[in-house]
């Protein structure tokens, strides 16, 4: 997976929102857990960690529980 782009954003001190191809992640500096959204605003899911986004991804791509 290749971070095309960081999404765009105003100003933010704690939350970071980076951008895989058509899905935008949240970094919250708090917690661990990882929101990943569609750009379009769809919810694809919580991955536990930032190890499991692409995991997720890939499950959301195959059909896999939302």
């Amino acid at each position: 997976m290749e971070v095309l782009a960081a999404a765009p954003i105003l100003e933010s001190r704690e939350l970071v929102f980076d951008r895989y191809g058509p899905y935008v992640v949240i970094f919250n500096a708090d917690g661990a857990a990882v929101p990943v959204f569609l750009a379009s605003g769809e919810w694809v899911g919580e991955a536990t960690s930032a190890d499991l986004i692409g995991p997720l991804i890939d499950a959301f791509e195959n059909g896999g529980a939302r």
